[in-house]
């Protein structure tokens, strides 16, 4: 039998932990009871194997390329130097920023506090004489890290590599079986999301990321591709019922809380 061997653009579930090479603390990982154990576990998250499609972005590239010429069902130990990381340590990114400007935009200045920007996000390492040193560095910039990868198995069906890219991007959503298809005759694939997608800010963004992808799955089948987003009456007239507006208001709550969450989020990469 012919042993399985990845290659740059396979479609693929993984799974993976990642770590700081020479401390061990993991900063990120698809199971939920290393999460648990190690205080990164958030209830908003899918934990399990992930959808990935090998060289177009899914992971860090150097991870990506780590797994190229690699077999399946193997647990593999990849190290990914700090340059091909998270980049290198840079003083530059060191800023001294007034105590009276930290307060200014809400921010308590003690040493640790969280300083968000439009642009980048940084940590107050010292304050002194009415100055706050303020960290823009990844807190993983300059370290090496240390990934266990195992490639469960690779995608070959066309209809699953739609569904699990779907999935990929659209986390969370769970639209039924033909909500994705694709007419053999016209080569018009459809995808059918909720219109409550559109919520998130940061989705419009996926939308463009999924439409790249899908274009270099399909490129061979597609041609013309269809995004339908669906608004479910039913659901919404609900907030009409008394009984139903703390449920409603409480839901409402908790997309707003995601969205803020995700633009934060969006905001440490």
């Amino acid at each position: 039998m012919v042993k399985k061997l990845v290659k740059e653009g396979d479609c693929a579930y993984i799974t993976f932990t990642g770590k700081n090479k020479t401390s061990g603390k993991i900063f990120s990982t698809t199971s939920e009871e290393i999460a648990k154990k190690n205080d990164l576990y958030d209830k908003k998250n899918k934990y399990g194997s992930v959808f990935v499609i090998i060289g177009k972005g899914s992971l860090m590239s150097a991870l990506e390329k780590g797994l190229i010429g690699k077999a399946i069902n193997k647990e593999l130990t990849i190290t990914v130097p700090s340059k091909d990381g998270f980049g290198r340590y840079d003083p530059s990114k060191i800023e001294s920023v007034s105590v009276k400007r930290l307060k200014d935009v809400g921010v308590k200045p003690v040493k640790g506090a969280i300083v968000r920007t439009k642009e980048k996000l940084g940590i107050v390492t010292s304050v002194s004489s009415g100055r706050a040193t303020v960290d823009f560095n990844h807190e993983l910039a300059g370290k090496d890290l240390e990934f266990n990868v195992i490639v469960e198995r690779l995608i070959d069906e066309k209809d699953e590599k739609v569904s699990g890219l779907v999935d990929h991007y659209f986390t969370g959503l769970k639209p039924e079986e033909d909500a994705v298809s694709l007419d053999s005759d016209t080569g018009l694939l459809s995808v059918e999301l909720p219109l409550v997608h559109l919520f998130n800010q940061n989705n419009a963004m996926k939308s463009f990321q999924f439409f790249n992808d899908i274009t270099y799955l399909m490129k061979d089948d597609m041609k013309k591709l269809e995004l339908k987003f669906t608004f479910d009456m039913e659901g919404f007239n609900k907030i009409a019922n008394p009984d139903a507006m703390a449920d409603s208001l409480e839901a409402l709550a908790e997309i707003s809380e995601e969205n803020q969450t995700s633009t934060e989020d969006e905001n440490t990469k």
